[in-house]
């Protein structure tokens, strides 16, 4: 096996752990207000802002079609609201409400306190290893996307 087949390896070994350990609980806690499509739009909406559907669907790597039930579903719960775009009055924006943003920030504050809680179990001189390790990760991630 080459250096580069052990790393891809590895790499997809440690995806399967994260997901297992640490994703899959955290999307247990999100369920029981939100599916895991509907979080991932309001937290994309609550992090770059209003968006068109289309825009939306592409950061989602959905379809706009896959996408509309959803929304309605959204909008019905009072999570989002539909507004026109104030420069092109012909372009619908998705925006997050003051509920679905609370709603998005509770969950995100539980999910966060679940990982506190796993983590906390490593001592500290782990924990700075882990975060050294962490940000060289995402440094050189950011280099081959």
């Amino acid at each position: 096996m080459t250096d580069l087949e052990k790393v891809v390896d590895d790499f997809m070994f440690l995806l399967n752990y994260m997901r297992q350990s640490y994703l899959r609980p955290a999307e247990q806690i999100t369920r029981l207000k939100l599916s895991h499509a509907q979080f991932h739009a309001i937290s994309i909406l609550a992090l770059k802002g209003p968006l068109p559907m289309t825009e939306l669907a592409n950061k989602m790597t959905i379809s706009k079609q896959q996408l509309t039930p959803l929304i309605y579903k959204l909008i019905e719960a009072g999570w989002v609201v539909r507004k026109t775009d104030e420069n092109d009055r012909r372009i619908v924006l998705i925006d997050v409400t003051e509920e679905g943003l609370k709603t998005y920030n509770d969950l995100k504050a539980e999910i966060k306190h679940k990982f506190i809680e796993k983590l906390s179990e490593l001592p500290e001189n782990e924990l700075e290893e882990l975060d050294d390790m962490l940000q060289k990760i995402q440094m050189l991630l950011k280099g081959v996307t």
